[in-house]
C-alpha cells in the first residue's frame, strides 16, 4: 500500500492518460460536466469525479427537460463551454493509505488531464 503524499509527479499526469477515462454528461453535444472514472495513475485505486462546466441557477429545482431546454438555448447563443479543458485532479479513492490526515480521501495524488469534444 503506497503511504499519502500530496507530491505533485509528472509521471502521474502522464499515466493519467491510460487510466482516467472522461465521460461528458449529459451528452457530447450538450455536455454541463465531465465525470472522471477509472483508476488513480498512481495507486491504482477506483477514482470518480465530476467537473462542472456549466452552472444554471436553480438547476436543482428543474427536471431533465428543463435542463435539457436551458442547454439548448445557451449552445444557441454560444454560451457553453467549448471542448478543449484541461482539470487538475487528485485522487478520491476510498481505499487506506498510511499517513493519510483524517479529513482527506486518496493517496494524495495530484495530475492533470485534458479532455477534448468537438
Amino acid at each position: 500500500m503506497r503511504p499519502y503524499s500530496e507530491e505533485v509527479r509528472e509521471d502521474d499526469t502522464r499515466a493519467a492518460k491510460e487510466t482516467v477515462q472522461a465521460r461528458l454528461y449529459p451528452s457530447e453535444d450538450q455536455p454541463f460536466a465531465i465525470d472522471f472514472g477509472g483508476t488513480c495513475p498512481r495507486c491504482d485505486h477506483a477514482i470518480s469525479d465530476r467537473k462542472v462546466l456549466v452552472g444554471i441557477l436553480g438547476a436543482g429545482r428543474m427536471n431533465a427537460r428543463k435542463r435539457r431546454r436551458q442547454l439548448a438555448d445557451l449552445k444557441r447563443r454560444g454560451d457553453l463551454s467549448e471542448g478543449d479543458h484541461t482539470f487538475d485532479l487528485i485522487c478520491s479513492c476510498t481505499a487506506a493509505h498510511t499517513n493519510r490526515p483524517p479529513e482527506k480521501v486518496g493517496c494524495g495524488a495530484r495530475f492533470r488531464v485534458r479532455v477534448q469534444w468537438p
